[in-house]
């Protein structure tokens, strides 16, 4: 059986499996519309080829450019938002949003799900901008490499898919972010207000309610 202390420093490791353990607790990926809107997109814009006068490496090119030129400035925006979320909180705000809902069987707080989103919004994000990168770099350098047309169609095929997918998702995942910051700042809000009501009329029990009502939230944001 496992020990308090062995669950607690499971709970609180740093490492990318207890992100996307913490991500998946609060709803699964493929429960995301983000997702299915992403692949949606991807559908689309893999189409283009086919009625439109440009060649899928061409069209790789411009998504690849597009990843490394307009991507740099959203991780920023993103990360300015995450350092925002992790430094603005007093202890008693931490005390309310750290504490599991134990009474779901939650092991993760509402404070560490947040987080984790938005974690996994800038290692996305980061992700597109390398595999941008990476696109630029094989085309120019595979050009004078010649393939069957079978496999080179394949694996234009498979990047277009792929770059398209990662860059709807990752922009998508912007609308996210912008709601999770507006949903912490309803939390601190609502604390603030509970605390000014209980010095008023001396109202107890606050942060069951508290947890109960951000968590429905970040669920509807996810």
């Amino acid at each position: 059986m496992e020990s308090f202390e062995e669950h607690f420093k499971e709970i609180h490791r740093g490492d990318l499996s207890t992100l996307l353990k913490i991500y998946w607790e609060n709803k699964p990926i493929y429960k995301s519309p983000y997702l299915w809107v992403s692949f949606i997109i991807s559908i689309i814009t893999f189409s283009f080829p086919f009625f439109i006068p440009i060649s899928k490496n061409e069209a790789i090119e411009l998504l690849g450019n597009t990843a490394i030129s307009v991507f740099p400035s959203i991780l920023g925006f993103s990360l300015g938002g995450y350092i925002l979320i992790i430094s603005l909180n007093s202890s008693k705000v931490l005390n309310e949003v750290t504490e599991p809902n134990l009474a779901k069987g939650e092991k993760y707080s509402f404070y560490q799900k947040m987080s984790s989103v938005f974690a996994f919004s800038l290692l996305l994000q980061a992700l597109t901008i390398v595999c941008g990168m990476i696109l630029i770099i094989i085309s120019k350098i595979g050009k004078p490499i010649i393939l069957n047309y079978w496999i080179a169609e394949s694996l234009n095929s498979i990047a277009l898919f792929f770059m398209s997918f990662i860059i709807s998702y990752s922009t998508l995942l912007i609308g996210q972010i912008v709601l999770n910051i507006f949903n912490y700042g309803q939390v601190l809000h609502f604390l603030v207000r509970i605390d000014k009501l209980e010095e008023d009329e001396n109202l107890k029990n606050k942060s069951d309610n508290a947890n109960s009502i951000f968590e429905n939230n970040l669920r509807k944001f996810y």
